[in-house]
């Protein structure tokens, strides 16, 4: 997750305060069993007279002792309905997230930390190349490396920051790469969710590259088949508050499934799963490749002059005399 969208959802929600869990029906365009966050002190007591804080406090103590029973009988008792936030929406709306009401007998509730709150790695990087190398004998170099990451924290990021005109072709071909690397590894792939075709309001000089495990993404129902990840892909601005970071057109996201077998990607128990937005990554990842192109700003007429005010420079006398332009 790009560090400002990270910060800006930490300044919403505190620790303390959320519950991670699954919904057990379909809301909005989230399907059952969809990873998400339980924010109790935006929820609906049944008593708005009683003390939230408190039943806050007593309910995150059952659930650092792993009491998971009383847990969802609490959340029954003083509940009338939860405020929800899904992290990883799958309608291709304004917003890359989604908050939602849910009865709290439609809550499941499970013994993780909040995956904003949970370890990460953030790697910030100055140049392409230094993720993937687009060369066929090293080109899944990078994939043990990220296997064992995200094994050891909940989600891996990358960052290209000074991404402009110049570079582009280099992130580009970092990406291509990557995917490459992904789709050797995990045949089974799907965008499920891009932004908008409107675009983006601002130029574009940052391009975040995330991994997360499938389950903190989307329902798995078979385990034993659940190898692989999500490709999560934002470009937005460094200029960019993060307050603004997740506001409409003003950034744009696009997630990538890949896993080794097709059930809970494409089927559940021979089913086929239906999502609205599913094309295919060949496909969104030319979208992105263009858009990204688009709107990186423009440093060739600078780079031009900067070439031949080179190129004016000659040797007089030992000293070294640079021509005006």
């Amino acid at each position: 997750m790009y560090i400002k969208k990270l910060e800006y959802f930490r300044d919403c929600y505190k620790e303390e305060d959320l519950i991670s869990g699954l919904s057990t029906k379909v809301v909005a365009c989230m399907p059952v069993g969809s990873p998400c966050l339980v924010a109790l002190s935006q929820s609906l007591c049944h008593n708005s007279r009683g003390s939230k804080s408190k039943t806050n406090v007593e309910l995150q103590e059952l659930l650092k002792a792993g009491d998971i029973g009383k847990v969802h009988e609490g959340l029954k008792k003083f509940f009338d309905s939860l405020h929800i936030l899904f992290l990883f929406s799958m309608n291709n709306d304004n917003l890359d997230h989604l908050t939602a009401s849910l009865n709290s007998n439609r809550f499941y509730c499970v013994e993780k930390r909040p995956l904003i709150y949970d370890t990460c790695s953030s790697i910030s990087l100055e140049e392409a190349g230094q993720i993937a190398h687009d060369n066929s004998q090293d080109n899944h170099i990078f994939m043990p490396q990220l296997i064992s990451q995200l094994k050891e924290d909940r989600f891996v990021n990358y960052t290209f920051n000074n991404v402009s005109l110049s570079n582009a072709k280099d992130v580009i071909c970092d990406m291509k790469s990557i995917i490459a690397s992904l789709t050797a590894v995990y045949p089974n792939s799907v965008s499920f969710y891009h932004s908008p075709w409107t675009g983006c309001r601002a130029l574009i000089d940052t391009v975040s590259i995330s991994f997360y495990k499938l389950a903190d993404v989307v329902p798995i129902f078979n385990r034993r088949k659940s190898e692989g990840l999500c490709m999560e892909i934002l470009l937005t601005s460094s200029e960019m508050d993060k307050s603004r970071i997740v506001k409409s057109e003003m950034s744009m996201t696009y997630r990538f499934l890949f896993a080794k077998h097709r059930e809970n990607i494409f089927s559940i128990d021979g089913q086929p799963i239906k999502r609205a937005h599913d094309y295919p990554v060949s496909d969104v990842a030319k979208i992105l490749y263009k858009k990204l192109e688009e709107y990186v700003p423009n440093d060739m007429a600078e780079k031009k002059v900067k070439r031949s005010k080179r190129r004016e420079s000659k040797k007089v006398g030992g000293s070294e005399i640079c021509a005006e332009l």
